[in-house]
Order: C-alpha cells, then sequence, then structure tokens
C-alpha cells in the first residue's frame, strides 16, 4: 500500500511539473482572443489557420479549412452556431486585485454543462422473468477549464451523474470525477500528450469483469495515467501510448450479508507503439506491437485461482484519411494470452479490428467498426451445477450506424451492435444485441435536446442471464 501511494503522488507530482513547464512555455503572453492549434483528439473541431497573401503582403487570408472523413461526420461536424463558446476565465476574476485582475486566467476558457434526463426502463435489474420497470431521473453536471494557446494545452475537468429511480432507490447511482492534463508541443511535428483522472463509478449489472452482484450497483473507484507519444513528419509516422488503471472495489451488500470484493481490485497496463509510413497520398501502412497485464492485489481469489494475466500481440494495417468524404482503416495480426494459473493453458488468437466512416452527401453518414479482443475476468460460470472459474472471454464486436441531416438542426442516428464473447474456461458463450435509435435537436446556441429508444436482446447458453430491455428517453443539455 505504501508502495502504491507513493506512485500516485509520483504521477500527481509529475502532472504539476508538466502543467508547471507548459505555463513556462507560453509565457503568459497570448492575447485573450488567441485560437489553440489543431487537435486531432477533439474531433469536429478543426481551427482556421492564417497565411500570408502572396500578392498583398500586408493582407492575411484564412487557409482553406481541411477536414478529415471523421471531423466532417454528421453528428461531429462543426456546427458554430449551435457549439460552446466558453467563457473567459480572466474575466470571472476581475475585481480581485491580488490576481492581477484576471490576468493569470486570461488566456483560459471556462465549458459549463448540464444534462437533464427522464428515462423509462422496462427492465431494470436485466432478468428475464420477474421483469421490473421503473422511471429513471438523470443529472449530468460537468466543467471544464482550457487553456487557449496557439501552442501547448492545459486543461481540468469535473463531472458527475447522478440518478434517482422512482420506485427502486437502492438502484440509483452516484458517479463523480476529475480530470487533469496536457500537451506538450517539442515542435511543429512532435507532441507529448498525458492526462491523470480520478472517478466513482459504478458497475452494469451482467458485466463478467466488473459486476459481483449484491442488492445494490456495485461501486468502485478508478484511478487512471493516459500518455501519448507522436511524431509524424514527411512520410513517417511515431506513435506511443500507454496507460495504467487501478480499479478499487467497495463490498456489496447482500440481504443479510456481504459481498466482499477485494478480489477483484487490480492494476490495469496497456501499451502500444505505431510505426507507421505514407506509401501514397493519404494512406499509410502500419505495424503495431502492443501488450496489455492485469494484475490483481490479490493474487488468489476466494475460489483459489490465480487470475494475473498477459497478452501480447502485434497487428498489421493500414489507414486512409486523405479527405472528407472516406476514413478507412483496417488491421489483423496475431496475439498471445497468458495466464498465472497453473491450471490455464496459455493460447494464441487472432487479432483484428476496422473503423470506417463514409459521408457520400452531406446530409449522410454511414460508419462501420469491428474488434476483437482477449481480457481478463474473474468471473464464474455454472456448469451442470458446478461453478467454473473463468479467467478470459475472447470477444467479437461489430457497430454499423447511419446519421442523417434531416435539418441543419435536426440530427437522427440509428447504431446497431452486435457482441459475441466466450469464457475460456467455463465455455459460456454469450450474445448481445443492441440498437439506438436517437434524434438529436438544435434548439439554439445554449440548448439542445435529444431524445432515444434503446432496444437490447442479451442470450446465452447459461439462461439465467437471458434477458430482454427497452429503454426510452430525452436528455435536455445547457452549455456555454
Amino acid at each position: 500500500m505504501r508502495q502504491g501511494k507513493t506512485g500516485i503522488r509520483a504521477i500527481a507530482s509529475a502532472t504539476a511539473t508538466l502543467a508547471l513547464a507548459l505555463a513556462l512555455l507560453h509565457g503568459g503572453t497570448s492575447p485573450v482572443g488567441a485560437q489553440g492549434a489543431t487537435d486531432t483528439a477533439t474531433e469536429g473541431q478543426v481551427r482556421q489557420q492564417i497565411i500570408q497573401n502572396p500578392i498583398i503582403p500586408a493582407i492575411s487570408d484564412p487557409e482553406p479549412r481541411f477536414t478529415t472523413a471523421k471531423q466532417d461526420a454528421i453528428l461531429s461536424r462543426p456546427r458554430p452556431e449551435y457549439d460552446e463558446i466558453g467563457l473567459e476565465a480572466g474575466g470571472l476574476f476581475f475585481d480581485i486585485e491580488h490576481l492581477g485582475r484576471g490576468q493569470p486566467l486570461e488566456s483560459f476558457l471556462l465549458f459549463p454543462q448540464v444534462d437533464v434526463g427522464l428515462t423509462f426502463d422496462d427492465n431494470i435489474f436485466a432478468t428475464q422473468n420477474g421483469r421490473v420497470a421503473d422511471f429513471i431521473g438523470s443529472i449530468k453536471p460537468s466543467l471544464s477549464l482550457r487553456s487557449n494557446w496557439d501552442n501547448h494545452e492545459i486543461f481540468a475537468e469535473a463531472h458527475g451523474r447522478f440518478t434517482r429511480n422512482l420506485s427502486n432507490s437502492r438502484e440509483s447511482v452516484r458517479e463523480h470525477g476529475f480530470s487533469t492534463g496536457g500537451k506538450l508541443e517539442i515542435s511543429e511535428f512532435e507532441f507529448i500528450r498525458a492526462s491523470l483522472g480520478f472517478d466513482r463509478k459504478t458497475t452494469v449489472r451482467g458485466d463478467v469483469q466488473e459486476d459481483v452482484g449484491g442488492n445494490e450497483p456495485g461501486v468502485f473507484y478508478q484511478t487512471g495515467l493516459d500518455t501519448t507519444w507522436q511524431y509524424q513528419r514527411d512520410k513517417f509516422l511515431w506513435r506511443a501510448k500507454g496507460s495504467i488503471i487501478h480499479k478499487n472495489f467497495v463490498d456489496v451488500p447482500a440481504g443479510v450479508g456481504e459481498i466482499e470484493t477485494d478480489q477483484n481490485d487490480r492494476v490495469e497496463y496497456d501499451g502500444s507503439v505505431r510505426l507507421g509510413w505514407e506509401e501514397w497520398e493519404g494512406t499509410t501502412l502500419f505495424v503495431q506491437p502492443n501488450v496489455g497485464f492485469t494484475r490483481f492485489i490479490q493474487q488468489v481469489d476466494n475460489t483459489g485461482v490465480e487470475r494475473n494475466f498477459g497478452r501480447y500481440g502485434i497487428l498489421a494495417g493500414f489507414t486512409y484519411d486523405l479527405t472528407a468524404v472516406t476514413f478507412l482503416e483496417g488491421a489483423m495480426g496475431i496475439g498471445l494470452a497468458t495466464f498465472a494459473d497453473p491450471n490455464s493453458d496459455d493460447f494464441f488468437f487472432v487479432d483484428a479490428s476496422l473503423d470506417f466512416v463514409w459521408n457520400p452527401h452531406d446530409s449522410w453518414t454511414f460508419k462501420a467498426g469491428f474488434e476483437r479482443d482477449v481480457t481478463a475476468t474473474n468471473a464464474v460460470t455454472n456448469v451442470n451445477g458446478v461453478n467454473v472459474s473463468d479467467v478470459a472471454t475472447i470477444s467479437n464486436e461489430l457497430s454499423l450506424a447511419a446519421q442523417l441531416e434531416v435539418t441543419y438542426e435536426l440530427l437522427a442516428e440509428n447504431e446497431l451492435g452486435f457482441r459475441r464473447s466466450e469464457t475460456v474456461a467455463g465455455n459460456t458463450i454469450d450474445n448481445v444485441l443492441a440498437n439506438e435509435l436517437s434524434l438529436l435537436w438544435l434548439m439554439n446556441e445554449n440548448m439542445r435536446l435529444r431524445g432515444f429508444w434503446q432496444f437490447t436482446l442479451f442470450s446465452s447458453n447459461d439462461a439465467n442471464r437471458e434477458f430482454l430491455r427497452n429503454r426510452l428517453g430525452v436528455v435536455l443539455t445547457l452549455h456555454y
């Protein structure tokens, strides 16, 4: 425990040092209205750059805006009349004398937002028999602070989600968290981005990785660090990504007793490096080795199984990203899953992924995605009356979506997803079919209204876990 606390302090110190370095590099001299450089992590917000007019040197012309197909998709393309604009943070502290009349914060923007929703769920416990329906009210506030610099970036963000069931208060949820980080632009070809976050989260009933049962939703605390280091110049691309996530589960009430969840506490490590070469304009070929580890705090769980898990793999693929019409990325490779438990055999598996976006018309977008993965689990499957401890699940997930711009202010989307997962030890096969139909109305520059219908069908060779679920809801978003 002492080492874990020291690590968190070190991460916090590193993040604070990065923020201070960015502030010093920026120098606090940017004007209030300065615009930031393009940030590919925030799709749909490509900002114009100013270039010198070659004929009349005294006049600057805006460079024609270039967007990729992802950024020009119906639901992600910028709509200046309806997008958030933010508050100048310095103006909020204008009269505080010792802050220099707001000057230290003049190059930061505040973005407040709140979502208020009402949902009808016809099967809140996700059961096949004895289904229980309920109305659920929700509120999701968030507040983000972002730098508005020409170079580098610092951000801080706080968020929450609070739900209340009308008739089943035990199903009510309280989630909240905080994240902070920044982007250091080493040169015009290279940058490093890092973020640190802490969240109180709840588990989804029936989740084979996190749900522990009980009378109330499970709760866990998550601390995570994400980093990206990218270098791209001429035809060469280097992109390294890494993450560390610590999950600490809280014991769950179960009737007259309590379900002890210490065996679920774990640390998840993930990393990948992409090496790419733009062989043709807009087409990059790449190889991407990757690695992932799951290390449980309690090495051996309550059933006597050692849960630690490792995954190694390599993908080879391509990315086509040239115009605002088509984005396509596909990759295939091989992976190796390893287990600490001596009764579980290591095995090789085929890995694959697909990401496709097509804008055939200004008012239409089609999307498709596929992902295959092997992940650790600490679930127990009942096979012929005997509890069998699972160690991992193999999943294949396919998604299809269509987006329509009915009018400039009215946007529609239908998304269909299918997921098939199979446990390694228990031989349990789960199939999940989910569909969501939604309609988004951009009411004005500060308000938007979203209505949705969600359908979920869960089938399994473990009949006790099958269910059908419908959710119908509306969400009002207020932002500035």
